[in-house]
């Protein structure tokens, strides 16, 4: 069915079943860097993304 934030739909349950965008912060604002399609299980990266990993993680 159609809704403000897009498509939804529901599964035989009642759940909603989403698909999602994965954001990435960098320059100040949000940038998606990928999709995932939940009736095709799909998951798009979008262009090409590059993520500094120069952070020590602390354990």
């Amino acid at each position: 069915m159609p809704s403000a934030s897009g498509t939804v739909r529901i599964d035989e349950s009642g759940d909603r079943d989403p698909d999602y965008s994965l954001k990435y912060y960098v320059n100040g604002s949000f940038q998606n860097i990928a999709d995932y399609n939940h009736s095709t299980g799909g998951f798009n990266l979008r262009g090409e993304f590059r993520c500094n990993t120069n952070r020590a993680l602390k354990s």
